[in-house]
């Protein structure tokens, strides 16, 4: 075996088996596409071990057209670590319904990889093939019961870097907490209004009554934020401080309500 193969088995096989374990892909499969779309991991660029196209990089491949080679230029995904790849790849397969087949043979790897090519995954009409043939000269073809016990906890990591399917996710997870925290306050802050409104035309009690539900207010949006992103902001500081800007409003709404009032009083 050559020194390059066998480091790549060293370091691809552990990843390969916990891609099985998270997604259910054989993990003879997952090794032979990473050998054979990296030529051993020689070839690897931006640390994608799969030719996952996408947004990243760019750089000269082939494609076979009619059973023909063509060289191409294409965009691909790129990635921070050769883990990062590994998961993203069973990510990958496992969210796109033209590879459903494949998991009806998730037992049998040569078959899983022939569904892969009969699938599109690969424009090499001897693709299925080439994976076949690299799992049975490396003893690959087998599918060990991968399992963790029962008190640990199963967690994929997912990883983060331009060119990923996760990094996108984060970004959707993050809006969704934006808005989570605009739905949140959207009561309140009116709840606000109408009170600062009731201030400045004079209206109401403009005392200790609306102080209490202002700053109750601004409770409840400090707690909004703090279950959103799962943070402890300052609260007494907050609120002590928010009390000060209403004592002092308070105070110029009243004012602005006696002019307002003179003013009333003089156009009649």
């Amino acid at each position: 075996m050559q020194p390059h193969v066998k480091e790549f088995l060293e370091r691809a096989i552990p990843l390969a088996k916990e891609v099985q374990l998270h997604f259910g892909i054989p993990y003879g499969v997952v090794v032979a596409q990473s050998a054979l779309e990296t030529g051993w991991g020689q070839y690897v660029k931006g640390s994608n071990y799969f030719g996952i196209k996408g947004h990243g990089q760019e750089f000269a491949t082939h494609e076979y057209i009619n059973g023909v080679r063509v060289d191409v230029v294409d965009s691909f995904r790129a990635y921070y670590t050769m883990k990062d790849s590994f998961m993203d790849y069973g990510h990958f397969l496992t969210t796109n319904r033209r590879y459903e087949a494949c998991f009806l043979y998730a037992q049998e790897p040569e078959r899983f990889a022939e569904e892969l090519q009969k699938a599109g995954y690969a424009t090499d009409p001897e693709y299925a093939n080439k994976l076949i043939s690299i799992m049975t000269r490396y003893e690959l073809l087998d599918v060990p019961d991968i399992s963790v016990p029962d008190d640990v906890e199963q967690t994929v990591e997912l990883p983060e870097g331009e060119g990923t399917m996760f990094d996108k996710l984060k970004g959707v997870v993050e809006m969704i907490g934006i808005l989570r925290i605009l739905i949140g306050l959207v009561q309140p802050i009116k709840e606000l209004i109408e009170i600062v409104e009731e201030l400045f035309a004079g209206e109401g009690d403009a005392g200790p009554q609306k102080k209490a539900a202002v700053l109750e207010i601004l409770a409840t949006a400090i707690d909004t934020i703090e279950k959103a992103f799962k943070v402890e902001l300052p609260r007494d500081t907050i609120i002590s401080f928010a009390d000060s800007i209403i004592d002092m409003l308070v105070r110029l709404f009243n004012v602005l309500g006696i002019f307002k009032r003179g003013a009333d009083t003089e156009k009649k």
